[in-house]
């Protein structure tokens, strides 16, 4: 794994400059620095005490990756997720992203504990001692937390750009049907990417499956979208002698990803760690709506007020769902999903419950598909309390 990601990374020199970088960021939140070595250093008593891998990941060690890897995105697409209308192109491409992130977060931090196990053995199979196997756990620590980092920051902030550009390059490519290869020309150009300027093609031409940007990490190319030009024959055009990256052989932007399947964390990843990280995300989005909804007041176009408790946001996110990823990050954009539901029932308590009046049913769209906000009103002052958002009307 290490001469992998060493070969990987250590093209784009981000090596070079991972210190300074961490420096940086931990300068900047100093909390998630000590949180992280704090919990990195307990993971390293507990590999030593079971003397192999941990029975489940440490979520807080995937949050810490995934919250640096979701600043990059944000920085790189120029908008958060709280920041867009739910139902549109970015906001949906940012769902993709932010969805992949959390579980390359899960991904990295399984590698990482791999390692880490591996690393009680010496090379001839035999139990280190303590303080062999500290030392040995400190410096794979040191290249996830460190070297590696900042390749995979980079990458973030990279790859969301790009993917914020093709969402405007589908939604323009009726006047602007063309894309043309955009790479910067200078002493610091890549092999990649220098014989692949200038070149032109179709935007569902099959070029830009492979050749899309970013092509390598560091990666500073891009694309302009013309409304006419001379296409490339395929003949003419100067295919890279090194190659692109098999990591990079796909346009991320069009599958929705940051961190493509062909990255070395993803070898031998199974479903639960995929579900490790969909559930760091759940916590995440809960974590926030606590902090950003609860007792709010929001105004709907057809029953008034509206508010989250924090026991309804829970129910929320812990609700079955045809989509549960998409039904819970839908709540960054909950007022404006509010003020534009429409009311489709209203129906009566049929079970005695003392304290409720009636029940209302607003209709969103989730992954193209009707799902319904269920509202509760009490009898006490007629408070209206959001508790689910389900993918099925309730018949009363």
């Amino acid at each position: 794994m290490n001469h992998e990601l060493t070969h990987l990374y250590g093209e784009c020199n981000c090596v070079e400059h991972a210190t300074d970088f961490v420096n940086d960021f931990t300068m900047s939140d100093n909390y998630w620095a000590e949180e992280l070595a704090k919990t990195l250093a307990a993971q390293i008593q507990a590999v030593w005490k079971e003397k192999g891998m941990p029975s489940k990941l440490n979520k807080d060690i995937t949050a810490a990756y995934a919250k640096l890897f979701i600043s990059g995105v944000s920085e790189g697409f120029g908008a958060n997720l709280s920041g867009l209308d739910y139902d549109t192109p970015d906001a949906h491409m940012l769902h993709s992203l932010t969805q992949n992130v959390y579980q390359f977060s899960a991904a990295k931090n399984h590698t990482q504990m791999r390692q880490l196990s591996q690393a009680l053995l010496d090379d001839n199979g035999k139990l280190r001692t303590w303080t062999d196997f500290r030392n040995n756990a400190f410096k794979i620590n040191q290249e996830h937390t460190i070297t590696w980092l900042k390749a995979e920051y980079d990458t973030s902030i990279a790859s969301a750009q790009m993917a914020r550009k093709w969402v405007e390059i589908q939604q323009n490519k009726s006047t602007l049907p063309y894309l043309q290869f955009d790479a910067i020309l200078d002493s610091r150009t890549s092999p990649i990417c220098k014989p692949l300027d200038g070149v032109i093609k179709p935007i569902d031409d099959s070029f830009w499956n492979t050749y899309y940007p970013p092509n390598h990490f560091r990666c500073r190319s891009s694309v302009k979208q013309l409304a006419k030009g001379v296409v490339t024959a395929n003949h003419k055009i100067v295919h890279p002698e090194k190659g692109v990256p098999e990591m990079f052989k796909t346009n991320l932007a069009k599958t929705g990803m940051i961190f493509p399947p062909a990255h070395p964390y993803w070898n031998g990843v199974n479903e639960e760690v995929l579900k490790h990280g969909q559930s760091v995300l759940q916590d995440d989005i809960e974590n926030w709506a606590m902090a950003n909804l609860r007792h709010r007041k929001f105004q709907t176009s057809s029953i008034g007020e509206v508010e989250f408790s924090g026991s309804s946001i829970k129910e929320i996110i812990h609700k079955r769902h045809y989509d549960v990823n998409a039904k819970n990050l839908a709540l960054y954009d909950a007022e404006n999903i509010l003020k534009n539901a429409e009311l489709v029932q209203i129906s009566p308590d049929i079970k005695n419950n003392e304290q409720v009046l009636q029940y209302y049913y607003l209709k969103l769209t989730i992954s193209g598909k009707p799902s319904y906000i269920n509202i509760r009103e009490y009898k006490n002052k007629g408070r209206k309390v959001v508790y689910a958002i389900t993918d099925s009307l309730k018949k009363e």
